[in-house]
């Protein structure tokens, strides 16, 4: 903790009738006549004794009835009527009324046509991310790299995964396993201690020594070299002990390797990857391993061709490099009696170098006055590139 400066140490925590027609019966019964009145019943006469003339008269007068009744009856052709014969006894032919004739339509048969209309699913485009170009693969580059790591501490081998896989991502490039290209991290480990009192011997420190290569079909194998080491703090809290040689900060210690790899393997493409080292607020951990990734990051972008980086990339870069000055940040508040120390000093010194590789003039890093100059020239600086 540095003296003065009221800043928390913090530690990384490694779905819904009508009526028919009546017939002539059910009018009144009876046939009608030609003339449409109904036929009186005969009245039949009296008994009495008959002579021949008699006789003759009475059938000369009732000739014409019985004929006209017949004929009526005939017309009328109700069930049962008979016509009379000439002969006694005999009974003409039945007349019959021809059969109604039933009409039956076909019934029409309606097909309805049902059409199907089908949807083309949208076409769906996945476009690939671009290749990130590889230092000396003549513009050629990589989409998915699959991380191995040879370690003589095997079970923390996940510790060196993790972060490997993170600036990849960082980069641009998709960490996958079974891909063609290889980064492949070769080290060895060495855990260092110190006696603390009260406490003993704690594994409070590390070194790590390798290789990195990135091989592919077809491709010369790059390697870079692996040199890294965290000395033991003078002080710690009793929770900081590690009790074994396993238990040594060796994450801590392939941090800045780490990022010299990534620079010397993608060159202005790693710029998103030291930016995200810069840009990370306060500082944390163990603050001297903090200004050290810090401090690697800023002299591994100097040290890049600064033709290809995109003016949008350095842009990111330098705002990092002018927030990475974190007590002179709106959202610090120092005590009275805060004061810079020599990390401090140092980390101005890695930040004004970057800044004056892109300014004429130097601001200074006083007061907050000055910082918003530096932003304000910044600024301005992206405008003139555009």
């Amino acid at each position: 903790m540095h003296p003065g400066a009221d800043i928390p140490r913090f530690r990384r925590i490694p779905l819904g009738p009508g009526r028919g027609t009546r017939s002539s019966q059910q009018r009144g019964g009876g046939c009608r006549g030609p003339g449409g009145g109904r036929l009186k019943p005969e009245t039949p006469p009296s008994p009495r004794r008959w002579g021949v003339d008699s006789i003759l008269a009475i059938g000369r007068r009732r000739l014409p009835l019985l004929l006209a009744a017949a004929l009526l009856a005939a017309s009328c052709g109700g069930a049962g009527s008979s016509v009379f014969g000439s002969g006694p006894g005999t009974t003409a032919a039945p007349v019959t009324t021809p059969a109604s004739t039933t009409t039956t339509a076909a019934p029409t048969t309606t097909t309805s046509v049902t059409t199907t209309s089908t949807t083309i699913p949208p076409t769906t485009t996945t476009t690939l991310p671009p290749a990130v170009p590889v230092v000396g693969w003549e513009g050629e580059g990589v989409r998915e790299v699959a991380v191995e790591i040879e370690f003589d501490y095997p079970t923390r081998i996940p510790d060196l995964t993790a972060p490997s896989e993170q600036a990849l991502r960082e980069v641009g490039v998709i960490p996958m396993p079974g891909a063609e290209a290889v980064l492949r991290l070769e080290m060895t480990g060495s855990p260092e201690s110190a006696q603390y009192s009260d406490l003993g011997t704690c594994y409070t420190g590390a070194r790590l020594a390798g290789t990195a290569s990135l091989v592919a079909p077809g491709r010369e194998p790059l390697l870079v070299e692996i040199e890294g080491r965290v000395p033991p703090p003078q002080v710690i809290y009793a929770d900081e002990c590690a009790s074994s040689a396993e238990e040594a900060p060796f994450g801590d210690a392939f941090a800045v390797p780490l990022i010299r790899v990534m620079a010397a393997l993608f060159g202005p493409g790693s710029v998103p990857y030291l930016t995200a080292i810069v840009d990370t607020g306060f500082p944390e951990g163990w603050w001297d391993r903090w200004y050290g990734r810090l401090w690697a990051a800023l002299d591994a972008f100097r040290e890049l061709d600064r033709e290809p980086i995109g003016a949008e990339a350095a842009h990111g870069f330098l705002r990092a490099c002018i927030a990475s000055i974190w007590w002179l940040r709106p959202d610090f508040s120092a005590s009275p009696d805060f004061t810079l120390d020599d990390d401090m000093r140092s980390h101005i010194d890695h930040v004004r170098r970057v800044l004056l590789d892109y300014s004429d003039t130097d601001y200074g890093f006083e007061d907050r006055t000055d910082i918003d100059e530096w932003h304000t020239w910044l600024d301005g600086w992206l405008a003139a590139q555009t």
